[in-house]
């Protein structure tokens, strides 16, 4: 510290230093104000390191389970100025508040799970993984978690990130103008969710893999609900008590459930053959027995009379298991239905069926199949492996740079992309059930295929296909162009065999380029540009249905039956000149 004049200096008596006792005793004497000067300090965060302090695992908003690694006696959950270390081996830490937490870094060790199951976890200066695993939402998608970094680090080190079945489960960016990498040793997969960011313009970087795969919802060996007729799915936040079962299903499966009035067909058994049924039940909201009584029958047998999920588990949220001798029908199958009873709606969470010690098969009653996982930061470069399978949709958008391969695998799996000036660089493909959708501003690169088997390819955006590379759809549906009137060239070749091809947009004849069709429907629901050009419709091309498409300019001849087709969705011709009849 030092010490002045009021004054600064003094004017008055400019013989009067700074800082010294002659100036003080001076001030005085002259009836000056003194007052200390203190010099600013450099602002410093001490930073503790608090680390897991359980052999086993636990909750991570439990005071007791940390310790500082300085200080013995200090407990306390990690803040934003403590680094956070999840240093053993093979336990699960669970983060089940709905409320957010705050850490400068965290690390966490070899086998060992953070359950975000609810609430949110920030963190500032870098996660690493150690072969380890984080769980955004639970696996019945009635809790989500949020993972968020704030400011520009590293999702680091190895271990995989896994999406719940909950689409309000988040991996965001959210400091201003700031990039998360994610590591190539790091895995982002499951069913539902986003990585994104809350600012515009920030980044992400992949150089890990992405992957759509539903993986965040299945509970081995229980499969996703499927062979259902009725009814409707639900699910708990609840934790099961399955202390009174043996060998229980996995909590999800206690945790989702199927209600109402509903039969289940299971297929796919040995005709006549005898095998044992497990109904899985716990009851997420009764209060007292004979709230919910219902019946069961299997292949038109009574099996179950008002039957009390309460009353037999001996409370809300226990499991309890009802185990029938039961045979399958001639065509191999076993019907199961859950009826209306004295009170209450039919309720049941898991269905399995065993042959003997052999299990044949289970399902996750109320689980249902697929999710879709968002990736839609400001900006997004993939320098990594992007997958999306097993009917799941993976939709990104604010990319830039080169897309790369990009696996589609499953029927019903979809694959959107949209961004700024992005290549595709590799080709892709959608097989049947599938679907394939690109938008933004973007070209493809020399040899790269666009192909659609029995699938959908939607090509929007303002977007060139180059010299080289192909488009092409067999019994499928092609989108070229989108409604929004962008324009669109084609230097390459677009082939299209018995499918149905929109042409949207804006292009003109020479945009349009080589192509190839036969058989199938052509749409003009786009403009064409055809000033000073023929449109000539002829065998080779087919006819053209307009359907509120626009032709501008030109002409437009028919030959060998084909012809303009007029639709009752309308469409403009502005300044066209027929060298055959209006039909």
């Amino acid at each position: 510290m030092s010490s002045r004049c009021a004054t600064g200096s003094c004017r008055k008596h400019p013989s009067i230093g700074r800082g010294t006792s002659s100036c003080r005793r001076r001030a005085r004497k002259l009836g000056h104000l003194f007052r200390p000067e203190w010099e600013r300090m450099e602002d410093r965060t001490l930073l503790a390191t608090m680390i897991w302090n359980a052999s086993t695992g636990g909750d991570w908003d439990t005071a007791s389970n940390w310790v500082n690694s300085s200080d013995a006696s200090d407990h306390h959950v990690p803040t934003s100025t403590d680094d956070a270390q999840i240093n053993v081996d093979g336990i699960t830490v669970t983060h089940a508040s709905t409320a957010g937490d705050s850490v400068h870094s965290l690390t966490i060790a070899s086998g060992s799970t953070l359950s975000l199951s609810n609430g949110s976890l920030a963190v500032s200066a870098g996660l690493t993984l150690s072969e380890a695993t984080i769980d955004l939402g639970n696996a019945a998608g009635s809790t989500a978690g949020s993972l968020q970094f704030n400011g520009t680090q590293t999702l680091a080190g190895t271990g995989t990130v896994v999406f719940g079945k909950a689409s309000s489960n988040y991996l965001d960016e959210t400091g201003y103008n700031s990039t998360l990498t994610i590591a190539a040793g790091i895995a982002i997969r499951g069913s539902s969710g986003t990585i994104g960011n809350w600012y515009s313009n920030d980044a992400i970087v992949n150089q890990g893999s992405i992957t759509a795969d539903d993986s965040g919802g299945l509970t081995a060996p229980f499969s996703y609900d499927s062979g259902f007729s009725g009814g409707y799915a639900s699910s708990t936040a609840a934790t099961v008590d399955t202390s009174g079962v043996t060998s229980p299903a996995p909590q999800a499966v206690y945790q989702t459930y199927r209600t109402g009035a509903f039969t289940y067909t299971l297929t796919g058994l040995t005709s006549s053959a005898s095998y044992n049924l497990l109904l899985h039940f716990a009851d997420p909201s009764s209060t007292a027995a004979g709230q919910r009584q219902f019946d069961v029958s299997v292949n038109g047998t009574k099996v179950l009379t008002n039957f009390d999920i309460y009353a037999a588990a001996g409370g809300q949220s226990i499991a309890v298991v009802k185990s029938i001798p039961v045979t399958a029908d001639g065509q191999g199958q076993i019907t199961v239905a859950f009826d209306y009873g004295a009170a209450g709606a039919p309720l049941v969470n898991g269905i399995e069926v065993d042959s003997g010690t052999t299990l044949v098969q289970a399902i996750n009653c109320g689980e249902p199949a697929g999710g879709t996982i968002t990736v839609n930061p400001g900006t997004f470069t993939n320098q990594g492996t992007l997958a999306v399978q097993n009917g799941e949709a993976l939709n990104i958008s604010g990319l830039t740079g080169n897309l790369g391969a990009v696996p589609i695998g499953g029927a019903g799996a979809s694959l959107s992309v949209s961004g700024s000036g992005f290549v595709v660089d590799k080709s892709l493909t959608a097989a049947a059930g599938q679907s394939l959708a690109l938008a933004g501003s973007w070209s493809d690169a020399a040899g790269v295929a666009l192909t659609a088997t029995d699938a959908t390819l939607s090509l929007a955006g303002t977007w060139n296909n180059i010299a080289g590379s192909t488009i092409s759809a067999t019994g499928s549906t092609l989108d070229l162009g989108d409604s929004s009137g962008n324009a669109w060239t084609n230097a390459g070749t677009i082939t299209a065999s018995n499918s149905t091809v929109n042409l949207g947009g804006s292009f003109s004849l020479a945009a349009l380029g080589t192509f190839n069709r036969s058989g199938g429907v052509v749409n003009l629901t786009g403009t064409l540009n055809d000033s000073g050009v023929t449109l000539a419709l002829d065998p080779t091309t087919g006819s053209w249905n307009l359907q509120g498409g626009t032709i501008t300019g030109g002409t437009v001849t028919e030959s060998g039956g084909a012809k303009l087709v007029f639709t009752t969705n309308g469409g403009t011709l502005d300044g066209v000149t027929f060298a055959s009849n209006l039909d």
